[in-house]
């Protein structure tokens, strides 16, 4: 009985300066996988910019989940990679072309020694095959473990605001154009039947 008391005792005794000993790692700054995962940002960003697919993959889990900011979902990377060619690469693209500027908050929270939780801003440049260019803030936040020495990302999410972005300014501002251009057609379209009735007046 003492010895499993003893036991029992030793094992809180670990699990408790494991507990210390990670979030030590969590708040601190000089922790090497922060360095490891800013690389990671940086060749990312990299990547995309100069449309580099094959390399944005190879920091993707083949299972990987992302979420894209027109509510898309890529569920694996072969997803990611379809997503990618019929925005931009494919034979009837969305975009005639696209770069990022990424941003991080603050430094990433690790859970255990492979597991790690980012979270930031993008600042993307958007540009339409019918010549609109527009510059969209995003939010994003990813999950990432490390295997074989190697940071992956297993899930990322992008957020938009729904209440204040380019595309829901340009939608108010079509909107108005609209209107304008609806009223001014009314006051023609009224001008001219008054005309028209005038002139059979007098015949």
């Amino acid at each position: 009985m003492k010895l499993q008391i003893s036991i029992i005792f030793s094992l809180i005794a670990v699990l408790a300066v494991g507990k210390v000993a990670i979030a030590q790692n969590v708040n601190n700054p000089d922790d090497p996988r922060h360095s490891e995962l800013r690389a990671v940002l940086v060749d990312l960003q990299k990547a995309i910019n100069k449309k580099d697919i094959a390399t944005v993959k190879s920091y993707l889990d083949p299972n990987v989940n992302v979420v894209y900011q027109n509510g898309e979902v890529a569920d694996g990377v072969n997803a990611v990679e379809s997503f990618y060619k019929r925005m931009l690469t494919g034979e009837n693209p969305v975009l005639k072309d696209y770069s990022v500027v990424i941003t991080v908050d603050k430094l990433s929270e690790f859970y255990g020694i492979n597991t790690a939780v980012s979270y930031g801003g993008t600042m993307d440049s958007i540009s339409y095959l019918g010549g609109k260019k527009i510059t969209l803030p995003s939010r994003w936040t990813a999950a990432l473990y490390k295997e074989n020495g190697k940071w992956k990302i297993i899930s990322l999410q992008f957020g938009v605001n729904v209440f204040d972005n380019p595309l829901l300014s340009a939608a108010k501002n079509s909107i108005v154009y609209f209107t304008i251009g609806g009223v001014i057609l009314g006051l023609i379209v009224g001008m001219m039947v008054g005309k028209s009735r005038r002139k059979k007046r007098i015949a």
